[in-house]
């Protein structure tokens, strides 16, 4: 993913408003999805996984859409 930006992984989501929602209106994320850019254009998404869980393919669909994943234990 290159965690400081500019590799292949989905590195761009709304933080603040997931943080916002959670502490102001009491509403805990069900899911966060996470995007990759190139350019002005999402190309990726990916789901995020609370630890230890990582986004694993579910075997059908896009690599590139967040619907193709689940969050699994390794």
């Amino acid at each position: 993913m290159t965690h400081c930006r500019g590799g292949a992984g989905p590195d761009s989501f709304d933080r603040m408003g997931v943080i916002e929602r959670w502490v102001e209106k009491g509403e805990p994320p069900k899911q966060i999805v996470a995007e990759h850019l190139t350019g002005a254009a999402v190309d990726r998404r990916r789901p995020l996984c609370p630890h230890p869980e990582i986004a694993t393919y579910t075997g059908a669909g896009s690599l590139d859409a967040a619907n193709s994943f689940v969050c699994k234990k390794p």
